[in-house]
């Protein structure tokens, strides 16, 4: 039996024929190094099992455990590894059962080197592929964890409760909020969360699509439906089947589309325009809106039966003036995200600086707050944010307004000390949790306790 040399990429021959298991590769060997070879397919497994394995390359005829069950052992153990079946000339049965049980292919004796060369770095680019798609969902599923909502103050905690009680119901949610209040980011969090997390997540700006063009936006069209459909296109709820599809700003949606809208809802199946084919989707709807929908129907401009059919869970973000005590934990963590695009670390902000931003009512929301952080971190010039470093119109802001929200310091360091204790008090005193919560590391949190004398209660 060859030795692993380690690489993860690692192509395993297995042949009782010893001469056969030699030709395979030495042929492979130019392409792909990293090649490991037994003949039995107990040996094989045991490969499998502690060892990294990209494609494996068998024959189904061996003695004891055969090409098919090792095959099927494979997949079970993990189904990411690709597998080509080597089959007797005419042995067509063998080869339908394999593909049934998840081969990527299969090739006939006798069969030609440069062949299965070829299949080999086909299969390998599936197993890269498959990986790169695994790697970029388990980097979408934790950026939408619930600790990338940032926020202690109690109706946030409300929101964060109800993502976890729909996340695995396939309930249509309606997301209400003012823009910039980080609806998408709600949206995406339950997506991502969601037993659908592996399908897609498919945006819609209802507000953003020409009206006479979001009907071919959601549902498609064929060729020669309308002037201009010189081909047929597939429509956002075909793309996301069995996944989410996002709704944003529905309320800007034409009154004459949302009959069609209500029909999908209903019935889960619809016709592209210009065709008569039926399409049947398993989709969930996660809609949002800054209006006010009760009014909106009490104004003709959306219909009362969607609303129902949308609104079976109602999620509401308060604005950021409304949450002002998120703001000192919303700054730590925007500035510990912006550090590598501004290339440059930022300890804080000065007292006066965030007594600026408390004082300011954000009519932008988050992503105002967002936007001024990452300008001020640009300007700033020792590492410290003062308020000479925020736009023109917060620099004067104080002497404007001095409001300060009830139960905040009037310096950085009451209110980082209110957000550290507000925080622990909410997670029963777990330096982890407060950690993930305020987006530092849990050496920060215990720096913290002790720099201003927290005194835990059990």
């Amino acid at each position: 039996m060859a030795p692993d040399n380690g690489p993860r990429e690692n192509i395993l021959v297995v042949d009782d024929d010893a001469g056969t298991v030699r030709l395979i590769t030495e042929k492979l060997r130019g392409k792909f190094p990293n090649i490991i070879t037994c003949h039995n397919g107990k040996d094989a497994l045991r490969i499998v099992e502690t060892t990294p394995v990209a494609v494996v390359i068998t024959d189904i005829r061996m003695p004891g455990i055969d090409g098919l069950e090792l095959l099927r052992l494979i997949k079970y153990f993990n189904k990411n590894i690709e597998v080509i079946v080597i089959t007797a000339h005419g042995d067509i049965d063998n080869a339908v059962e394999a593909m049934k049980l998840g081969a990527y292919d299969y090739i006939t004796k006798p069969f030609k080197l440069a062949e299965l060369q070829t299949q080999a770095s086909r299969a390998m680019e599936k197993y890269r592929l498959v990986g790169e798609n695994l790697r970029l969902k388990t980097h979408l599923t934790r950026r939408f964890e619930d600790k990338n909502l940032i926020g202690y103050a109690g109706n946030m905690k409300e929101v964060f409760e109800t993502i976890e009680m729909v996340k695995d119901t396939d309930s249509n949610v309606i997301v209400y909020g003012e823009t910039g209040t980080g609806k998408e980011m709600v949206a995406r969090a339950i997506h991502y969360r969601s037993k659908r997390k592996e399908r897609p997540f498919v945006k819609v700006n209802c507000a953003a699509i020409p009206r006479e063009l979001l009907e071919s936006e959601l549902f498609g069209h064929e060729k020669g439906a309308f002037t201009g459909a010189i081909a047929k296109r597939i429509g956002r709820f075909e793309l996301a089947d069995r996944g989410t599809i996002f709704l944003d700003e529905i309320g800007d949606m034409p009154i004459e589309l949302q009959a069609k809208l209500l029909a999908v809802l209903q019935d889960r199946y619809f016709e592209r325009v210009g065709g008569t084919q039926t399409i049947q989707v398993d989709v969930r709807v996660i809609a949002a809106t800054h209006n006010d929908l009760a009014q909106c129907i009490k104004d003709g401009s959306f219909r009362e039966d969607l609303y129902y059919r949308l609104n079976v869970v109602a999620l509401v973000l308060p604005p950021l003036r409304k949450r002002k005590d998120d703001i000192p934990i919303l700054v730590e963590h925007f500035l510990g995200k912006l550090a590598p695009r501004v290339g440059k670390q930022i300890e804080g902000l000065s007292p006066d600086a965030m007594q600026a931003l408390l004082a300011y009512d954000w009519p932008g929301n988050v992503r105002e707050l967002e936007n001024v952080v990452e300008r001020a971190a640009i300007m700033s010039k020792n590492g410290i944010i003062t308020q000479n470093d925020l736009p023109p119109h917060l620099r004067n802001i104080r002497s404007a307004s001095t409001e300060i929200p009830v139960g905040v310091g009037r310096s950085l360091s009451e209110i980082e000390r209110l957000a550290i204790m507000q925080t622990l008090a909410s997670v029963d005193g777990s330096k982890k949790k407060a950690a993930e919560i305020l987006d530092i590391s849990e050496k920060s949190v215990y720096n913290k306790i002790k720099r201003y004398g927290i005194t835990l209660v059990k």
